[in-house]
């Protein structure tokens, strides 16, 4: 999530700062930051697993908000 909220907001200050705080302080992060793996998924499958009706296999799409940049929706249905 911090590296989706940077990305989409690189001129962020206090982001910025927060990162590079975190890379200072932190040798795992700074190794973590390097690799830049980010995966966005915008569709999929979830299971969920309740303790009284079992297994739900979930699908979910993601859609943009068309002239609401950052904003989104998510649907969700069952199969």
């Amino acid at each position: 999530m911090l590296r989706f909220a940077a990305g989409r907001d690189p001129l962020n200050q206090d982001l910025t700062a927060l990162i590079g705080e975190l890379s200072t302080l932190s040798p795992q992060f700074r190794t973590d930051w390097a690799e830049q793996d980010v995966h966005e998924h915008r569709t999929g499958q979830k299971i969920y697993r309740h303790p009284e009706v079992g297994e739900i296999d979930i699908t979910f799409d993601v859609f943009e908000l068309p002239g609401e940049p950052g904003l989104s929706i998510c649907t969700y249905s069952v199969e």
